[in-house]
């Protein structure tokens, strides 16, 4: 699955950790500003388990990139420690908010995108 994106829910991650099935990119979908910091901590764990980090590369998630606005407080102490862990591992973040009126809601510009650069890098065919 290198050349996959897998699209996960936070409920669904253990599920996925457990499984086994070695994957490298990883969009946790269904986020909003909802969010609170036992969430940003229970995927900061998952991330140091080996089972869920050996093989993941990137780290998509469905949100716009935090801002220093007071309302994304509550969770930046926690978002900042799971791109710590994650930079320490290897593992890329990436934010791209999926737009609602989008005609492929499960598409990634910015993930199909790098694909076709890593291809191009690689000398991979298309």
């Amino acid at each position: 699955m290198e050349n996959a994106l897998v699209d996960v829910s936070l409920d669904e991650l253990d599920d996925l950790a457990n499984s086994g099935l070695p994957f490298h990119h990883l969009r946790i979908r269904e986020l909003d500003e909802s969010l609170e910091e036992k969430d940003f901590q229970a995927l900061a764990s998952s991330v140091q388990t080996d089972s869920l980090a050996v093989s993941l590369r990137s780290l998509y998630f469905d949100l716009a990139p935090p801002s220093d606005s007071p309302s994304d407080h509550r969770t930046y102490d926690g978002l900042q420690t799971l791109i710590r862990l994650c930079g320490e591992k290897g593992i890329e973040v990436i934010f791209e908010e999926r737009s609602s009126d989008s005609i492929d809601s499960y598409g990634s510009d910015e993930f199909c995108l790098r694909q076709r650069e890593r291809q191009r890098a690689t000398g991979e065919e298309v």
